[in-house]
């Protein structure tokens, strides 16, 4: 059915929120902006435009990423160098232990807070990326993307590790109520993106020909799904 998935993630939303559907406000009292489009996406199912300042957007990630991002690598003891798939400004980067190579799109590159090296990647359309690395990272980058496109951006990541390398995932945990409600803002504002289950992203990881994930759950960010695996 056209935007069953849509309405799927805003059922799952308001039990999570305890609204009942008989109590949903009348027409008009909801804000037009945002969760107040929540019907003509479903009806549509087409994704908003999101109005995101992307300097501010991308300023306020690295913020709140740094202590994550510095209890993330004191955990893992990871070894370098660093590949940063989808690092916005680059906190991750920033907090690595070792050389780090941030990549993003250009538009994202110029907002960079790294002094390390940059390099302008299109995820989806980049047929391999930069190899040898001792550690990739994906975090918060697979929720932007449907099901099909996630498991091809973690065979890439997989791929471009050596022998006995790390491959890191960091997203929201699909099983929290942070996760529930932020799946619903990507089915807002992405064409397919989502909070996958911990379950999924085990499994693609898997399919990367990797070991069996180890999870890690970081006290600076309860609500994140951390997975690690190293390549044979």
């Amino acid at each position: 059915m056209k935007g069953a998935r849509r309405l799927r993630k805003l059922l799952d939303a308001m039990k999570v929120l305890g609204i009942d559907p008989d109590d949903l406000p009348p027409r008009g009292v909801v804000a037009e902006g945002g969760w107040g489009q929540l019907a003509h996406v479903i009806r549509t199912d087409e994704p908003l435009r999101d109005p995101v300042d992307l300097a501010r957007f991308h300023d306020y990630l690295f913020e709140t990423g740094k202590a994550p991002a510095r209890e993330l690598w004191q955990r893992l003891d990871p070894e370098g160098p660093l590949l940063d798939l989808g690092g916005g400004a680059g906190a991750y980067s920033a907090a690595f232990p070792g050389e780090a190579m941030l990549a993003d799109t250009p538009d994202v590159l110029k907002l960079a807070k790294v002094h390390g090296k940059l390099l302008p990647l299109d995820l989806l359309n980049t047929a391999r990326y930069p190899g040898d690395k001792g550690t990739v990272l994906l975090a918060n980058v697979l929720h932007l993307f449907g099901e099909a496109d996630c498991r091809a951006i973690v065979a890439k990541a997989a791929a471009a590790l050596k022998p006995n390398g790390m491959l890191v995932v960091k997203d929201l945990d699909s099983t929290t109520a942070q996760g529930v409600l932020f799946a619903l803002n990507m089915a807002l504002f992405t064409r397919d993106g989502d909070v996958h289950p911990p379950e999924a992203v085990r499994r693609w990881m898997v399919e990367a020909d990797l070991a069996e994930p180890q999870r890690l759950r970081l006290e600076t960010s309860p609500e994140s799904l951390v997975l690690a695996a190293r390549k044979p």
